[in-house]
């Protein structure tokens, strides 16, 4: 006597002569499975890329009040670092110090915060900044009207902001990709 077999879990989905080029019914699946954790992966990336955008947003809508720029310069430090190859790598970086005094509601307060994401950079960029706020020049500082010592010179977009997006929006884009792969 023959051993019973059972019968197969999964059928095909392949026409007669496709040569096997539609997905299986356990391939969908795996694909959904898959491009849900890549959409769950951006969706994060996302939502803290639309934080950043929408505090530059709320930062850009501060009220101004009259300033003027008291000192300019730059500060500069050495940084280290490990390369690829294994060597530790100087190099020097800079950060444009701006500082100013702005007058809200009778109040001389103080600030230095040029923007939100002031970050080291090379000697060119940082010293562009300097060159924009020599000392005595009157500007526009945007202040918090919540806690007005709290200040910035400008608003730019969030590079942060933006590499989120981007990276986010990628693992968005291949997880709707694999499940649009899954209906063929």
């Amino acid at each position: 006597m023959r051993p019973q077999t059972t019968a197969v879990l999964m059928e095909d989905r392949d026409p007669p002569g496709a040569g096997g080029c539609y997905p299986s019914t356990l391939m969908q699946l795996q694909m959904w499975i898959l491009g849900g954790v890549f959409a769950l992966v951006g969706v994060p990336m996302i939502a803290l890329a639309m934080r950043a955008f929408a505090k530059g947003r709320a930062i850009a809508a501060w009220p101004r009040a009259p300033g003027v720029v008291t000192s300019a310069r730059l500060d500069s430090w050495n940084q280290t670092s490990r390369d690829r190859d294994g060597f530790n790598r100087t190099d020097r970086m800079y950060r444009p110090i701006v500082e100013y005094t702005y007058d809200v509601e009778g109040r001389t307060l103080q600030g230095d915060r040029i923007d939100l994401e002031s970050a080291a950079t090379g000697r060119e960029s940082a010293q562009r900044v300097i060159d924009a706020y020599p000392p005595s020049k009157p500007l526009m500082v945007l202040y918090d009207p919540k806690d007005p010592a709290t200040a910035y010179l400008q608003v730019r977009t969030s590079i942060g902001g933006v590499i989120l997006a981007c990276f986010g929006g990628f693992w968005i884009a291949l997880g709707a990709l694999l499940v649009g792969l899954s209906f063929l």
